[in-house]
């Protein structure tokens, strides 16, 4: 057995010498089978396994190995050199992304890269982040220095292109799963790797969805100036299609028309509506190339339907019922290898098929934390279905409120699952000084908020069931308001509900969820934490999935 250090890996790993024994000896299984032939492993491992030493000792086995390398040429007009074996590593959150770079920057030399909106323009230091690097008018070098798409003289010293070019040459590059798919799919720079790691893969058929689906709204075709098809129209996607080939070279030519414009000033004399004119001509190109994916990717199994927002703004909506015809085209063909890993796998067979995935390995790890450090307790105060939400959920507001009183001094975790359920609690919770809570919007500022304080918060949230790590004091209790069913509301899942296997699908995209909830508490072997299950409808669920759930998880269970 090989040592952290002897593999290159910080020296921090090897802390509790049998947990690292242990760990290595998945990272050989994982590297044995995708080098055997396997093109996909699913490592079903719970929090606390350590999925991210894993991960990166998985990679650094393969290289070391010297297999699967492959030697990538420059990248086009770039003066950039690949590493010959390169490891993409992806997560769902931004904060994750700096988790991992903290732990690998110096052994492997981990680096990250984030949406242009993270980093500064350096031509308007002044005004970030309401201008940003996603704002930037230089593309090309040679051009003239002012005019449309010319070099500024920050061209070469900009925070997002120096951080891209470094994460690009990084034989561990860090990135968020929605940048993945948007960048490997248009520009390139992470396309070719030798192996992809897709930390939660159990999301990934969402993640997908969201890259290939489109959503056109009214207010959007107000801005470009366009319309719609005829009313009558609106109902035939075929009309859509022909609507969609149509209006991209439009929307093209009146976006160059505003750069044309834009261009015969230079660009330091450029006003607010200028630059505002500059963000709309940016977000005109996107929109067109969305509407070029939809004319190439749809067909006729695909979901359509027309919603209404909470601002009374209509809107389209077109996506696949399965992402499993789109996987190879937005995904596998980045990689030579994958390793995909989650705590909440439950039927790699299913998720194979749900993600069209070619031959896989598999291994499910057990949870080494205690069970009296992860008490779940089921108390089913209240049947929370949409008929009863009324009569049910002052029910479920007591009992949180209890379970507040009797975690005084604690931070508290507070699942809500939807706003309609947030919304309620915060108005209607006794406990107001303790309460924090958070939109779509601020939804980090607010986290960090809560972490930061030194004082016991409660935070109500709608979604915090992923990609937030609470551990020791920064959380004591978690309460789960609702089992969060997908929304029967959604034209995809009741088509995909049709389909064979629709629900079983659906009820585990259920636990899932519920399982992801409990975990956001206990985050280390001395961590511990309880979770509350108030819903009635978990003992149903329960019964319907446990042939799937894994003992670790259920042997936590409290019937309280």
């Amino acid at each position: 057995m090989r040592t952290p250090m002897e593999m290159g890996l910080p020296e921090k790993f090897y802390s509790d010498p049998a947990r690292w024994a242990g760990q290595y000896e998945i990272m050989q299984n994982i590297a044995g089978s995708l080098i055997g032939g396997k093109d996909v492993f699913l490592l079903d491992a719970p929090t606390g396994v350590g999925k991210s030493v894993i991960g990166a000792g998985t990679a650094r086995e393969m290289a070391d190995a010297h297999v699967l390398d492959e030697v990538i040429s420059r990248l086009r007009n770039e003066e950039i050199e690949l590493p010959a074996f390169r490891c993409i590593y992806l997560t769902r959150t931004k904060q994750l992304q700096d988790q991992l770079v903290d732990d690998f920057y110096h052994k492997p030399g981990a680096r990250t890269i984030k949406g242009r909106k993270n980093y500064v323009c350096l031509k308007y230091e002044n005004n970030f982040p309401k201008i940003t690097a996603e704002d930037c008018t230089a593309k090309r070098k040679g051009e003239s220095q002012d005019g449309r798409g010319g070099e500024c003289k920050f061209f070469d010293s900009c925070p997002y292109r120096l951080a891209k070019k470094e994460a690009a040459m990084s034989r561990l590059a860090v990135l968020n799963c929605s940048y993945f798919l948007a960048e490997a799919n248009g520009p390139g720079w992470f396309s070719k790797s030798t192996l992809l790691i897709c930390d939660e893969i159990d999301v990934l058929e969402g993640e997908l969805m969201s890259h290939i689906q489109l959503t056109i709204s009214n207010s959007q075709l107000d801005r470009f100036n366009v319309e719609p098809p005829k009313k009558k129209d609106q109902a035939d996607v075929n009309k859509w299609v022909i609507w969609a080939a149509n209006t991209g070279p439009l929307i093209e030519e009146r976006a160059e028309k505003i750069e044309e414009r834009l261009s015969d000033r230079p660009e330091r004399y450029w006003s607010d509506i200028d630059i505002e004119l500059h963000k709309q001509a940016a977000k005109m190109h996107a929109f067109v190339e969305k509407l070029k994916m939809f004319v190439s990717d749809v067909r006729e199994d695909w979901i359509f339907y027309e919603e209404e927002d909470q601002h009374h703004d209509i809107r389209w909506v077109f996506k696949p019922v399965i992402v499993s015809p789109y996987m190879d085209k937005y995904f596998s063909r980045h990689a030579k290898k994958v390793l995909g890993m989650s705590g909440t796998i439950l039927d790699p067979g299913m998720m194979a098929g749900d993600l069209g995935l070619p031959s896989y390995g598999y291994k499910r790890m057990d949870c080494p934390f205690p069970l009296k450090n992860r008490p779940i307790y089921y108390r089913p105060v209240a049947n929370l279905t949409r008929a009863t939400m009324e009569t049910e959920l002052p029910k479920t507001l007591a009992e949180a409120s209890a379970i507040i009183d009797h975690h005084a001094g604690d931070k508290i975790l507070v699942h809500a699952t939807s706003y309609a359920i947030r919304d309620y609690m915060m108005q209607n919770l006794p406990q107001k000084a303790r309460l924090i809570t958070h939109d779509s919007e601020n939804r980090n500022e607010k986290l960090e908020e809560f972490k930061a304080s030194s004082d016991p918060l409660v935070m109500v949230s709608p979604s915090f069931d992923r990609g937030v790590d609470l551990p020791d004091d920064l959380c004591r209790a978690v309460i789960i308001c609702k089992v969060a069913y997908p929304s029967m509301g959604d034209p995809q899942v009741k088509a995909r509900m049709e389909m064979p296997g629709g629900n079983k699908w659906y009820l585990l995209r259920t636990m899932q969820t519920v399982m992801q909830m409990t975990g956001r508490g206990v985050r280390s072997m001395s961590d511990f934490c309880s979770s509350y299950i108030l819903d009635h409808q978990f003992s149903r669920l329960l019964g319907q999935t446990s042939a799937w759930v894994p003992g670790w998880w259920r042997q936590a269970i409290i019937h309280d």
